[in-house]
């Protein structure tokens, strides 16, 4: 069970860092002086501050809340990545809302719209990297069989977004941006029940 919980959590780690990818090179043209795709950007800072802020960033609270009472020296560590939780969901929203106002033909300060992104692009893949190396691994060895079943009966799972069906897809320009990366979303909906924790393969 740890090990599903586990892969999907590295899936979507995934999945966000390539997201983030989109965004810095977005980031870059316009502080290049370039036209970059503010309506590709407006998507994918309204994907990440909608699926994984209120999905996978919430279930990880939860687990990361589970570890500390197993081990307290981790207690720090985790306080602070719940904090940057927050933190990233804030900064997430108010750099939407900064893009938003750019498609609306609003004044937009260009040197500010570049300073929270590289802001929000570098705490983020920060963030993704102390989970990785620093919090995962002691969420593999140090939870016990009635820790994870606990907390998956205390979640409620939602399909991810980006694994609905073509017809369904609101998110088009992200799919395909990260088709011409190479990204297969051909099979993403079967890989995500696969690595479904709760082994339930329904979708809702």
């Amino acid at each position: 069970m740890s090990h599903s919980v586990l892969e999907r959590l590295q899936r979507e780690h995934r999945q966000i860092a390539t997201l983030l990818q989109v965004l810095e090179h977005q980031t870059a043209a316009i502080e290049r002086g370039d036209r970059p795709d503010y309506a590709l950007m407006y998507e994918v800072l309204h994907y990440l501050t909608h699926y994984p802020d209120r999905y996978h960033h919430v279930f990880e609270d939860l687990l990361f809340e589970r570890l500390a009472y197993r081990r307290h020296d981790l207690k720090y560590t985790i306080d602070s990545l719940a904090e940057q939780h927050a933190t990233l969901t804030q900064n997430g929203i108010r750099l939407r809302i900064l893009v938003e106002a750019v498609l609306s033909d609003l004044p937009v300060e260009r040197t500010g719209l570049v300073r929270h992104a590289y802001q929000y692009h570098t705490a983020y893949h920060e963030h993704l990297q102390c989970e990785e190396t620093g919090i995962f691994p002691a969420l593999e060895s140090s939870l016990i069989q009635s820790d994870w079943m606990t907390l998956l009966t205390r979640f409620e799972w939602r399909m991810d977004p980006l694994a609905v069906g073509e017809d369904e897809q609101q998110y088009r320009l992200i799919v395909n941006t990260l088709n011409t990366m190479g990204v297969d979303y051909t099979a993403l909906k079967s890989s995500y029940i696969q690595t479904c924790p709760a082994c339930s393969g329904q979708q809702r």
